[in-house]
């Protein structure tokens, strides 16, 4: 007896829902069930462990196993009834196989298979329904089943190997399709002495029906063991899977379908599962389970070359002059309405370089910073890391500073740091050891690629995703709109990491080219050292404010002695920039006097 049989090409509609789990970097992975059923996980239904020939008492008793002594069997759990749009249907949820971990990345080419005993003489005698053995498997009332009974035939199964998007949700990965085998045992009206099987994008009954001509369904009509086999390719622009049903022993398919033109390149990534979604079948047995190819490839470290731009500090220290003495031992009268000349020596030395971007001062070279990562190989798809961890010690995120800048010949897409839509204030929605990468809201500046400004990364992959990477850089430069300093660690692209590296500071030399400086004025103990041995300069010659004057290549201030807050000890400080500037040649780094 022989059914229709109807060719192979299938564009395909959404897929089902995606099997949740935890997620890691995927790896070879193989197991022919010789030790133990590693690496598969129950889910409704179990796996187990079970001789070759051995005795199921219902579905394919007795059989060898597929290779070797042991294979696998799937026992039912539990069944529940699902409402479709031609009524109610059977499931029974199966085991499943994460392929020894998820991946978001395409490594090239990548197969998964499992061979499958299919039994035909049980299909002939146990035909299908639409809703299947609802009465018989299903706990869902009104039903009452027992799916745990093996006399309580089941008539379907549906086995699928999944694929991921390129793009992670957080540090997740997400599902974006499934490519299913449909596998019944046929109407009673049909004419296939075998299973009826589609390969499509839909799985389980609600979803997909092997039993009707619109995908394509093909007829297994002997008994044995089959490869289903699932072969991923990226073909003229789009993912392309070929689903195949191999006798074990041949290389010639039984039955094949081919998918393609849904899924353009750059917006798939490698493996998620492989999953009987719904296994019906008392007993089915399983062997030899493995993934191959792109996916089962450990990714290789990103390699590449760092550079950085950051303009350098100047440190300073200063040393005090006559008539305070460096031994820190002058003395003036509190009686007295005159002033005190307050006077430094500046020194100065290149300091670290810093990530920062000043827009104060006239200065270019401090405008902006960077830490550039330049990769040997690299594709936009392939960026699944971009982090730093940072803290600002002057100013904010603004003006789309701090940004990380990704280059492609193609065009340049940006990632902003801060508070969405402006991306400002990055210290209160503090994103400092974060993944950029794993973030889904619409900070990815796609606008010089053909997107739009506020983009997410999952457009930005499907944009230029092929896009050879020239560099990754992590910019700051947002200073004329108010000057930003950060520390700056762990500069992260996908495993490279760098540290930003501040050098160390030269040796002080005097100058005369002498910033801007203010003074400050600290009254210690009220317990005046020594005896009155300085004498004032005229009260009149006092300065206002706070604000050092520039005379002879020295800082001076006339200090009041009236405005003092009468006798004690006084320290006197010199600040630059907002920083108290040291004083190392006075006693214990200080400066002071006193008021008697």
């Amino acid at each position: 007896m022989k059914r229709r049989l109807f060719h192979t090409s299938i564009v395909a509609a959404l897929a089902a829902g995606a099997l949740l789990g935890l997620v890691g970097p995927a790896g070879a992975y193989s197991n022919n069930f010789e030790s133990d059923v590693a690496g598969w996980n129950n889910s409704g239904g179990t796996i187990n462990k079970q001789p070759s020939g051995y005795d199921n008492d219902a579905y394919a008793d007795g059989i060898a196993s597929s290779t070797g002594d042991f294979h696998a069997r799937l026992d039912r759990g539990s069944c529940v009834t699902q409402g479709g749009g031609s009524g109610p249907a059977v499931n029974c949820g199966g085991p499943f196989t994460r392929w020894d971990g998820y991946s978001h990345i395409w490594h090239g080419p990548y197969q998964t298979q499992v061979d499958i005993y299919l039994d035909a003489a049980y299909a002939n005698a146990n035909p299908d329904t639409y809703g299947g053995n609802i009465a018989g498997l299903s706990s869902t009332a009104p039903a009452s089943g027992n799916p745990a009974d093996p006399a309580n035939e089941g008539t379907r199964f549906d086995y699928t190997s999944a694929i991921n998007k390129s793009t992670l949700d957080g540090a997740d990965t997400q599902h974006l399709r499934d490519f299913g085998f449909n596998v019944s045992t046929g109407y009673a009206d049909d004419s296939c002495s075998g299973f009826m099987v589609t390969g499509q994008t839909n799985v389980n009954r609600i979803n997909a029906n092997p039993n009707i001509s619109g995908h394509s369904p093909q007829c297994i009509a002997n008994t044995g063991w089959y490869t289903f086999k699932h072969s991923f390719s990226d073909e003229n622009g789009f993912l392309k899977v070929v689903m195949e049903i191999i006798p074990v022993g041949s290389t010639t398919p039984s039955a094949s379908w081919t998918i393609t033109g849904i899924d353009p390149s750059g917006t798939f990534g490698c493996n998620r599962y492989g999953w009987f979604s719904n296994q019906e079948i008392f007993g089915l047995p399983i062997d030899n389970a493995k993934l191959t190819g792109g996916c089962d490839q450990t990714p290789a470290p990103t390699t590449g070359t760092w550079t950085q731009y950051g303009s350098h500090s100047t440190n300073y220290q200063a040393a005090v002059q006559q008539p305070i003495n460096t031994a820190n031992t002058s003395n003036w009268n509190s009686k007295s309405k005159g002033a005190i000349p307050v006077m430094f020596k500046l020194s100065s030395a290149t300091g670290p370089t810093l990530f920062q971007s000043i827009g104060s001062d006239t200065s270019t070279t401090n405008d902006y910073a960077y830490a550039s990562f330049s990769p040997d190989e690299l594709t936009f798809s392939e960026i699944d890391t971009l982090e730093v961890d940072y803290h600002f010690t002057l100013g904010n995120c603004h003006g789309g500073s701090l940004r990380w800048e990704i280059g492609t010949d193609g065009g340049n897409v940006f990632v902003y740091y801060g508070d969405g839509p402006n991306f400002t204030d990055c210290n209160t929605n503090n994103q400092s050891g974060v993944n950029m990468v794993g973030l889904s809201d619409l900070r990815w500046d796609t606008s010089q690629v053909g997107g739009t400004f506020y983009d997410t990364h999952a457009n930005a992959v499907a944009l230029i995703g092929n896009e050879e990477v020239k560099y990754a850089e992590l910019v700051i430069d947002g200073g004329w709109g108010g000057d930003q300093r950060a520390t700056v660690s762990d500069i992260t692209v996908n495993d490279s990491v760098y540290q930003w590296n501040g050098g160390g500071s030269g040796d002080f030399a005097a100058t005369c080219d002498l910033p801007d400086a203010t003074i400050k004025i600290l009254k210690g103990d009220p317990v005046v050292d020594g005896d009155i041995n300085e004498q004032p300069v005229q009260g009149s010659l006092a300065d206002n404010g706070n604000a050092f004057r520039v005379v002879d290549c020295k800082y001076q201030y006339i200090l009041s002695i009236p405005s003092l807050d009468g006798k004690g000890t006084y320290q006197v400080q010199i600040w630059i920039d907002g920083v108290n500037v040291p004083t190392p040649g006075s006693p214990l780094g200080k400066v002071k006097f006193d008021i008697k």
